[in-house]
């Protein structure tokens, strides 16, 4: 097989291998153990590795303006007979959503919420149900959504303002959030750091100054039980994947 039958890629933001496989025909695995990847499998692990430590290595570390090669689509071929109904189904068209919600370490389990996502695919889609015991919502989507919008309902005794000036005060009875689906940078990267401090809530926005930023990951540290020092170690960032869940 030449190179000429190979397309290379440029990774957009956004943009995650499920979605690149999709918009190809291919697979995800498929794309990813390509002999022609080869060296940005190596460079990712080994990245990985030297951030991290030993990790599994995973096609979901790359970042925009990373270059993939696409293998060429083959169609399949089957043999079936003629004077019978047959029923084909492609395989990879369905991703997963988990999120956890807690208050201070505890689940937020038992709250009713409605998910609601755009799919070029399907079109709108809605799903709705309530979070597990572990605060866990786990939900299947159409693998080509990048975003989403989530209404969760919140416990009756964070429907009031606690304390300051406005204490007392009603909040809405839902709460509502943007998702932004393969938008989560590697946390080897400044954007993927940022990211999942905001999601766990050490930092107040992706776009926070340095200082901030330094601020958080002590405030993070110190959480953990890890020495603060305001930057992004070994053990720190481990951490953080742990938590995050991602």
């Amino acid at each position: 097989m030449s190179s000429d039958d190979y397309q290379m890629h440029t990774v957009a933001e956004g943009e995650d291998i499920l979605a690149i496989a999709l918009k190809y025909r291919t697979s995800a695995d498929k794309i990813w153990k390509d002999p022609k990847n080869q060296e940005i499998r190596q460079a990712k692990q080994d990245e990985w590795r030297q951030r991290l430590g030993k990790i599994d290595e995973s096609p979901f570390v790359l970042e925009p303006g990373d270059t993939i090669w696409i293998p060429p689509f083959r169609p399949k071929k089957v043999s079936i007979a003629t004077d019978k109904r047959h029923t084909f189904r492609r395989k990879g068209l369905i991703s997963k959503l988990v999120l956890y919600f807690k208050r201070d370490e505890r689940p937020r389990a038992g709250l009713k919420y409605t998910l609601t996502v755009e799919s070029e695919l399907k079109g709108q889609q809605k799903y709705s149900g309530a979070t597990d015991s572990a605060g866990k919502i786990e939900q299947s989507i159409p693998v080509d959504v990048v975003k989403g919008r989530l209404l969760l309902e919140r416990e009756p005794d964070l429907r009031k303002v606690p304390e300051g000036p406005f204490e007392g005060m009603e909040l809405p009875k839902i709460e509502e959030y943007e998702l932004f689906l393969g938008h989560l940078d590697p946390v080897t990267t400044d954007s993927g750091l940022r990211s999942r401090l905001v999601n766990l809530g050490f930092l107040e926005s992706r776009t926070a100054s340095d200082d901030d930023l330094a601020k958080a990951i002590t405030q993070f540290q110190e959480y953990c039980d890890i020495r603060p020092s305001g930057k992004p170690t070994q053990q720190t960032l481990v951490k953080l994947l742990e938590l995050h869940l991602s």
